[in-house]
Formats: structure tokens, C-alpha cells, sequence
């Protein structure tokens, strides 16, 4: 049966909120019972939840995305998919963190949100953890305002931003209209099983997924770790570096 893309949206909004803990089990419960009611034909059932500002968040395509394992093939082929649309141009940027960077909130299970940003005309990356924000300078992280990050997502959503929905415009024949501006880098799926101490660097890099129909043609961000022998982690014990790719709706099952 072909996948419903209109309801895969909608259950990435809703998992996107539980994660974020903006909606409880028992907000769940009521979906649940309006879904129920829905079925029977019952529409006149009152949900009194919080209104969401869609047009700062949905509609800019603010739908966090997980990241989840793809082989080393995979990673080429988005890659190289990326490269056809933005080859040269602002959003092709590499990312490269030193893992000290990120050692005292990985030590402490800390889940990390990266956010799309734009300092200026800079496509940059910005990092939400417990509610915190900072972005990299030098060798270090610094804590930004949330005013600051507000205006840095603002800048990116009205450029840089804009230029990637329009290419998924194009590529998916408009299918879709918005990218991912949110992606949820889990500690138990990317960070547990990793030994720090052999860990030079964290590289985050940008691709177009071309082989996940279900989330073809939306832009991705790739992690990969660098050892401190300058080699890319494998993450298999076939031996095959292992990649990560965003947009799983809930890791590990589903990836």
C-alpha cells in the first residue's frame, strides 16, 4: 500500500511535540478519543489545546527530524544527490566540531537539537540542549539568548532557508513545500555505544535524500564521527562506516 505522506506529516508533528514535551500521554489519550470519535462520525468533540503558532513553526517546515544509521552507500548517494542542486553555494558547507566540543553533555546523556541558521549570509548551525542555545566559537561552545537564535532562524528561513524549499518544490514536483528546520541528535541511538577517548571530531554535512521514499528529496544533515587516527568511525561490525541520516520519525524502530 503507498505511503500516505499526509499522514506521515502529521504523525512527525505530533512525535515532534512529545518529544519536546509541549504534549503528555494524556494529550495522546485525547487524540486518540477525537480519532475514535472521528471514525464514528462524531465531529462535534472539544479539544482544548494549546494553538500552535503555525506560521513560525509548521509551516517553515519546523518538524523535527531524528537522526537514524545509513550505510556508507547511502551517505554517497545523498551526498552526491545534494551536490546536483547547491554544489558550491552557501548551504554546501561541511561541519567539523571537535568532540571536546560536545564531551560533558554526551558524559550526561544529553539529548542535542540542532537547529538551521544563518549568521549574516553564513549558513550556520545552532545547538538546543535542556533548553540552552549555543553555537561554535573556535574550539568552544557559546551560549546564545533565545532572541538571538530567533533571528539567526529568521535569517535562514527568509534566504538560505527559502532556496531549500524551493529546490524540494521542484524535486518533488510540489509534492512537498518545506524542509526540515530542527533535527533531534539522540544520546541512546548516536552517542551511547561510542568510546569518547578514541574521538577526534563530529562532522555534520548536508545531502538530499534520494533512496528513503517516504522522505525523498528533502534535505538531510549526515553525522559521522573522526577518529583521533583521522579515520571515519565505523559504526558496523562488517566494517562498513556507518552514517547517519535525519528524518526517522521514532529511532531505533523505524529508521
Amino acid at each position: 500500500m503507498e505511503e500516505n505522506i499526509y499522514l506521515n506529516e502529521i504523525l512527525i508533528l505530533i512525535s515532534k511535540n512529545y518529544f519536546e514535551k509541549k504534549i503528555d500521554k494524556d494529550d495522546l489519550n485525547k487524540i486518540e478519543s477525537h480519532l475514535s470519535d472521528l471514525k464514528k462520525n462524531n465531529v462535534s468533540i472539544k479539544l482544548n489545546f494549546k494553538q500552535i503558532a503555525l506560521a513560525n513553526d509548521f509551516s517553515y517546515g519546523n518538524l523535527m527530524a531524528l537522526i537514524g544509521e545509513i550505510p556508507s552507500s547511502e551517505y554517497n548517494d545523498y551526498r552526491n544527490f545534494f551536490l546536483t542542486s547547491f554544489k558550491g553555494g552557501k548551504l554546501d558547507k561541511k561541519f567539523k566540531y571537535p568532540i571536546t566540543q560536545f564531551t560533558e553533555f554526551i558524559e550526561t546523556k544529553k539529548d542535542i537539537k540542532v537547529h538551521l541558521i544563518q549568521v549574516g549570509k553564513v549558513f550556520d548551525l545552532a545547538f538546543e540542549i535542556d533548553s540552552e542555545y549555543y553555537v561554535s566559537s573556535g574550539n568552544t561552545l557559546k551560549k546564545i539568548g533565545i532572541k538571538e537564535l530567533d533571528k539567526y532562524k529568521t535569517e535562514f528561513n527568509n534566504d538560505l532557508g527559502f532556496d531549500l524549499d524551493c529546490n524540494l518544490k521542484k524535486l518533488s514536483s510540489l509534492q512537498f513545500e518545506y524542509n526540515t528546520r530542527v533535527i533531534l541528535i539522540d544520546y541512546e541511538t548516536n552517542f551511547k555505544t561510542i568510546t569518547i577517548d578514541n574521538i577526534d571530531s563530529l562532522i555534520l554535512e548536508p545531502g538530499i535524500i534520494n533512496k528513503n521514499e517516504k522522505y525523498k528529496n528533502r534535505f538531510t544533515m549526515m553525522m559521522y564521527f573522526i577518529t583521533k587516527s583521522g579515520n571515519v568511525l565505523s559504526r558496523t561490525t562488517a566494517g562498513d562506516a556507518l552514517y547517519f541520516d535525519t528524518f526517522c520519525l521514532n529511532p531505533p524502530d523505524n529508521c
